[in-house]
């Protein structure tokens, strides 16, 4: 039987706790790592405001994205 595990998005969240409370305590004991803590902590959240605005998009528009298609030149 197949191992299940915790969706993505969940997986996610805990990541970004988990860097939150990171960032806190670098922030008191004014850490070397804090800039790094800092840098990965937007990057785990923007994950999940992208995520977030798709499923939003998902369920607020009657089609899916797609994007434009690119045109490719070749020189």
């Amino acid at each position: 039987m197949a191992k299940k595990s915790i969706a993505f998005v969940k997986e996610v969240e805990l990541v970004l706790a988990s860097l939150t409370r990171l960032k806190e305590r670098a922030d008191v004991e004014n850490s070397q790592f804090k800039y790094k803590i800092d840098t990965a902590h937007n990057y785990i959240n923007d994950i999940i405001d992208i995520y977030n605005e798709v499923l939003n998009r998902d369920y607020t528009e009657d089609y899916n994205h797609r994007p434009k298609p690119t045109e490719v030149k070749n020189d």
